[in-house]
């Protein structure tokens, strides 16, 4: 959709969906490299509120943590910290970001760390 504001709604009703709306993973995925912040901002918190522990997930959501935008490295961290064990690949990606100046990612970085290591 040409309209951004279709796509970033899109995200949002999806991750108002949450777990249900697994089959909508890999195309939120690809949103993430959208050119609107806002949507690559709602397609990180949609993921992170879906958690599908699909193939291609921790790739684009490690490729996620390093976007200018903190809402959405913020949201990448907590929806890989959400998949626990499935994002192990990524362990090395989020560890480079354990001194993010942000208190809230460097806070989420933590967390997510010790989910995906348990």
């Amino acid at each position: 959709d040409p309209h951004s504001d279709n796509r970033w709604s899109a995200a949002w009703a999806l991750g108002n969906i949450g777990a249900a709306a697994e089959c909508a993973t890999l195309p939120l995925c690809a949103t993430l490299r959208d050119p609107d912040e806002k949507v690559r901002w709602y397609s990180a918190w949609a993921l992170s509120r879906i958690a599908s522990p699909v193939e291609g997930v921790v790739a684009a959501l490690s490729t996620a943590l390093n976007d200018i935008d903190d809402d959405v490295r913020g949201y990448a961290v907590i929806a890989l910290g959400k998949l626990g064990p499935f994002a192990h690949p990524a362990l090395g990606a989020l560890a480079q970001m354990a001194d993010d100046e942000n208190p809230a990612i460097k806070s989420a970085v933590s967390e997510a760390l010790t989910a995906i290591s348990t």
